[in-house]
């Protein structure tokens, strides 16, 4: 039996409901947008982040002084030529006040003493890495977010809604296609600017939530640089002008598996390894 493709037109068009796609859907709400944030599961369980354990990185300096320079300095040292410099340096600039953001909506950071407690990791030159416990700090982050989504005034939600295609006109993203997975209806999502909040690389679902992100990105990016099938993806960023900016990520090269990195990162690995 054939669906009345279902409708809705939107300012910003969130794809993906993880840790990104909450944290983009609130920022552009907070800016006034209409945003609508669709999942093909549910909003805001999903995506890699409700799987993270262990810390995240900020130069707080609440224990030890630290700025946000020396952060990025141990990001590049440590990325071995791999890094975007200017993701790079936005992640560690802003970083701490994002922290600090999250700790306001109440996440429960780990404290010591009244200030936020910050542990050493590999990598990094001084103690600088927080948690809410090492075994439930991305659980804590997706729950956090999910609460401010459902307080934050311009949000819609639609769970269980597939993505299959991006809507073009002239050359530009309007929205997107979907399907209600409860039902096998059609959607037309329409937008005046779509947000892929979608993991194209680590722990993702399935594979075939990993090819439609992948296809999904290719059709985002495919005009922003020469050869778009060797980009890993595209992080869609507020600039501090207030302006919405595609950033391409760094396009893999391929690499020989580093053991002598991989030994000081992670330990107990002898230098003379066998190398395969």
């Amino acid at each position: 039996m054939a669906h009345e493709p279902m409708r809705a037109d939107t300012d910003i068009l969130v794809i993906g409901s993880g840790a990104a796609g909450m944290y983009a859907a609130i920022e552009a709400a907070r800016r006034g947008c209409r945003v609508l944030l669709a999942d093909r599961s549910l909003i805001g369980r999903g995506g890699a982040t409700v799987m993270a354990q262990m810390t995240v990185a900020a130069a707080l300096a609440s224990e030890t002084p630290d700025h946000w320079s020396h952060h990025y300095d141990d990001t590049l040292t440590a990325g071995r030529g791999l890094c975007n410099k200017p993701l790079a340096q936005l992640l560690c600039e802003e970083g701490p006040e994002c922290i600090r953001t999250m700790d306001d909506w109440g996440i429960g950071l780990a404290r010591k003493d009244g200030h936020i407690t910050q542990a050493m990791a590999p990598g990094h030159d001084r103690p600088r890495c927080v948690y809410v416990d090492f075994l439930n700090t991305g659980p804590a982050v997706s729950k956090t977010l999910r609460t401010v989504v459902n307080k934050t005034y311009g949000i819609r939600k639609a769970g269980d809604l597939c993505i299959v295609d991006l809507l073009r006109s002239d050359g530009d993203i309007v929205g997107a296609a979907a399907l209600h997975l409860g039902s096998g209806a059609p959607a037309i999502l329409s937008a005046k600017a779509t947000i892929l909040g979608h993991t194209l690389r680590g722990a993702l679902p399935t594979p075939e939530d990993k090819a439609l992100g992948q296809q999904l990105a290719y059709e985002a990016v495919h005009r922003l640089v020469e050869r778009p099938e060797s980009v890993v993806g595209c992080l869609i960023a507020w600039t501090r002008s207030g302006t919405v900016e595609p950033i391409p990520l760094h396009a893999l090269a391929p690499k020989p598996f580093d053991w002598e990195l991989f030994a000081r990162m992670h330990g107990n690995y002898p230098s003379d390894r066998q190398k395969t």
